[in-house]
């Protein structure tokens, strides 16, 4: 969101976990028909990272991001788009050809500096600085990482079977501040 021209995904097969979460980062994301996507850090454990919880909401809206993160089901492409994660949705091998030929409009029909101003302020409308945002989620997913149940899910994923999770609300670190470093 930072980078000054338009960035655009092209997801044409699985995207699930951190495969999803930098697409969010994107402005636009095409997708193929028959993707399958998903935010599975919980069922593996871990709390979704890169402002997954401040940007998704925005896309989808609050009940569907809560669906969706919540319960780290699997999704196809044409879902995506329902919900608002992705922009459209075409067959596998034609989602980088329309990326691109997207890209190479923007870039020959639309003035360098009003893009760059209008990206600077869709993220900045968000309303809250995702840059902090980022920070204090980033606190939060070390540690869930650093728990047994991060262990658990993946050990449970590859082994094909329900997870045994163990974490207790009760050993929850305190909340980040907001004028919190990330150290």
């Amino acid at each position: 969101m930072e980078v000054r021209k338009p960035v655009i995904a092209a997801i044409n097969g699985p995207a699930v976990g951190a495969g999803l979460t930098w697409p969010l980062q994107t402005d636009i994301r095409y997708v193929a028909h028959d993707a399958k996507l998903a935010f599975a850090f919980a069922r593996r454990g871990v709390l979704p990272e890169l402002a997954s919880h401040l940007i998704l909401p925005r896309l989808c809206g609050l009940s569907r991001a809560t669906e969706l993160l919540l319960s780290g089901r699997t999704f196809l492409g044409d879902e995506a788009v329902e919900y608002g994660v992705a922009t459209r949705a075409y067959p596998a091998n034609e989602v980088l050809p329309a990326a691109l030929a997207l890209a190479a409009d923007i870039a020959t029909n639309a003035a360098p500096q009003p893009i760059a101003i209008s990206k600077q302020l869709i993220w900045e409308g968000v309303g809250v600085s995702v840059r902090e945002f980022r920070i204090k989620e980033g606190q939060l997913f070390r540690f869930t990482t650093r728990q047994p149940d991060a262990r658990e899910g993946t050990k449970a994923f590859f082994e094909r079977r329900a997870p045994n999770w163990t974490g207790q609300l009760s050993d929850l670190p305190p909340w980040p501040s907001d004028n919190s470093t990330g150290s």
